[in-house]
């Protein structure tokens, strides 16, 4: 997914989204422990304009580790959407083995919605 609105200088993460992001990386999978320390030098560079919280990550690669794992989704978190009992999806993308997307997909297309809380997330391998 192309994020379209692209910020520069990249912003860091807010709380909420850097909780999110810890959540997603506590599970275990092939290249987790080198995506858990990318966070520190991981930035917000784009994030959509529609009103859904999906951001894009721009990565200082001269300081971080490179994680060998495949490009694409790694982990996916379901979550409620806030105020009610509909699912939204969450992604996290990886890549050239770095931090590249946190997808969050609503419901129906056209609704906007914030971050959801990284407590109230299901999270799973991706398959």
């Amino acid at each position: 997914m192309q994020i379209p609105g692209a910020i520069d200088p990249p912003r860091e993460l807010r709380a909420d989204e850097l909780a999110v992001l810890e959540k997603l990386l506590a599970i275990d999978f092939p290249g987790v422990e080198e995506l858990r320390q990318q966070i520190p030098f991981a930035q917000v560079g784009q994030e959509d304009t529609d009103g859904n919280p999906t951001i894009g990550f721009v990565v200082d690669q001269v300081h971080a580790l490179k994680a060998e794992t495949d490009d694409g989704p790694v982990i996916e978190a379901i979550a409620p959407l806030a105020g009610s009992d509909r699912p939204i999806w969450i992604l996290l993308h990886v890549w050239d083995g770095y931090l590249g997307e946190l997808e969050v997909v609503p419901p129906d297309d056209d609704e906007t919605f914030p971050m959801p809380d990284a407590e109230s997330l299901d999270v799973h391998p991706w398959s």
